[in-house]
């Protein structure tokens, strides 16, 4: 396994863990902040899939350009 492919599971293990323990960083304008799924759940959802989709997708992407 790459080690791009390690960074794609690392990204999606964090979606996980946000989905876990309800709260997850996100980038906000120059800086980032804090999204708690019981203050804004629609946000905080969006966020843990990109999380996990773009993990998904540099893992199976690497793996499949360079196997």
């Amino acid at each position: 396994m790459e080690i791009m492919q390690w960074a794609g599971v690392l990204l999606s293990i964090y979606g996980l863990h946000g989905m876990a323990t309800g709260r997850i960083h996100a980038k906000d304008g120059i800086s980032a902040r804090a999204i708690y799924r019981a203050e804004e759940p629609f946000q905080f959802w969006v966020v843990c899939a990109c999380y996990l989709l773009a993990g998904m997708l540099i893992y199976f992407a690497v793996g499949h350009r360079f196997a």
